[in-house]
């Protein structure tokens, strides 16, 4: 069975986004399908460097704390000058190089998966190229071509790249090009066109495969509360980006927060700013982060599920949850997102940013709550859309095709 190799800099239990935590999903669908399976990833701190095994695979994940000004699950509020160093050395440290290469060295594998290469240094590429080891590039993001990964500034979304990430991209998208095994997959069609189109990069595959994750199922009875009150929920980072607070935003100015209940589940650089501000707000709670299985009991109690991204998401996880236990979304028309959510069916696609269109589809369930209803029958009669063993087998198809 062949061997593979995944590169991220963030991964289990540390986790940052959902970058890492599908990329242990997929690594232990590997595993569990007889590839040997080991992990390049970063050590929060001095205590944690080493190598561990992974509680569910098996596998090996070896955990280097990388020479920089600070790791890469610290990079909030650090000093400009040390973010300045810290993302210049991401580009050209020569010890990233060498980090790379003696773990390829140590593992000799057949093939290699790179998710969060951010933090652990993009010139790692370059490893594999001089190994001539097929690589696939999983796109969770944009940080391929932007800085802050969501190619999103000052409110709007990129059309092209700016001066500070067109330097930065063009040591990533070289060092890419000098892979010639170079396949790419990216969980939504949106962020493949994306990134194809403004990389020029041209592959030798390019592919869409939802990301293989398998959620919790809820422990507690799921149970309809819309006739008393509209239970929202929200899960994910709290970011500007995110939109949390043009949600509530539409939500207050459309008089609705006696009608509603809003809880806001996930940690973030904006919480403790957005918990001040709305904490005269009874009707709106913020959790903090939770486990998987605390997001899935909140969703059995929610009556929908809120997406109000402002910028190009790719293909949230959350959405896919929620969905896989008949809860209703109502998310921004934007990204991959109508690629998951289907309007009228599973729930509503809703212009980002657009406060009277969210308030007025917000209201029209306050006035009609068996809408929700048809919107859960509906979803059931799909419940199999996402299937996680389905997403491990187009990955194992993939890779004996190399």
């Amino acid at each position: 069975m062949k061997k593979v190799a995944v590169f991220s800099a963030h991964f289990p239990p540390h986790i940052v986004g959902g970058a890492e935590y599908s990329a242990c999903q997929l690594a232990r669908g590997l595993s569990a399908r007889g590839y040997d399976v080991s992990v390049l990833s970063t050590a929060p701190d001095v205590a944690m460097r080493g190598t561990f095994v992974d509680e569910v695979g098996g596998f090996d994940v070896f955990r280097v704390l990388m020479p920089r000004p600070y790791q890469a699950f610290n990079f909030a509020g650090q000093k400009t000058l040390d973010k300045i160093i810290w993302h210049t050395q991401d580009l050209v440290d020569p010890r990233n190089v060498k980090i790379w290469k003696d773990f390829i060295s140590d593992n000799n594998p057949d093939v290699a998966f790179v998710h969060v290469p951010q933090g652990l240094g993009f010139n790692g590429l370059d490893a594999l190229a001089r190994a001539n080891i097929p690589t696939i590039i999983v796109l969770h993001d944009l940080s391929l071509l932007c800085v802050k990964t969501s190619m999103f500034r000052d409110g709007h979304d990129c059309q092209k790249l700016c001066g500070e990430c067109k330097f930065g991209s063009l040591f990533k998208i070289a060092a890419l090009k000098r892979i010639k095994q170079l396949h790419i997959v990216s969980p939504s069609q949106a962020n493949l066109d994306q990134f194809l189109r403004i990389s020029g990069i041209v592959p030798a595959s390019a592919s869409v495969i939802i990301n293989p994750n398998e959620y919790p199922r809820p422990t507690v009875a799921q149970v309809n509360r819309a006739r008393i009150k509209l239970r929202l929920l929200y899960v994910g980072q709290i970011s500007a980006i995110k939109g949390v607070d043009f949600l509530i935003g539409a939500i207050l100015s459309a008089k609705l927060i006696d009608r509603v209940e809003l809880r806001v589940v996930g940690s973030g650089r904006d919480l403790e700013q957005l918990r001040l501000k709305y904490a005269k707000q009874t009707a709106i709670s913020f959790s903090g982060h939770v486990s998987q299985q605390e997001v899935a009991n909140a969703m059995a109690s929610a009556d929908i599920l809120c997406v109000p991204s402002l910028w190009r998401e790719n293909s949230p996880g959350v959405v896919i949850q929620a969905l896989q236990i008949g809860l209703p979304v109502f998310a921004s028309r934007t990204g991959g997102i109508p690629e998951l959510v289907r309007d009228g069916i599973d729930g509503k696609l809703l212009r980002p940013g657009d406060e009277n269109d969210w308030s007025e589809s917000i209201s029209s369930i306050i006035k009609d709550p068996g809408v929700l209803d048809l919107y859960r029958r509906k979803i059931r009669d799909s419940s199999d859309r996402f299937s996680a063993s389905q997403s491990v087998n187009s990955y194992i198809d993939l890779i004996e095709k190399l």
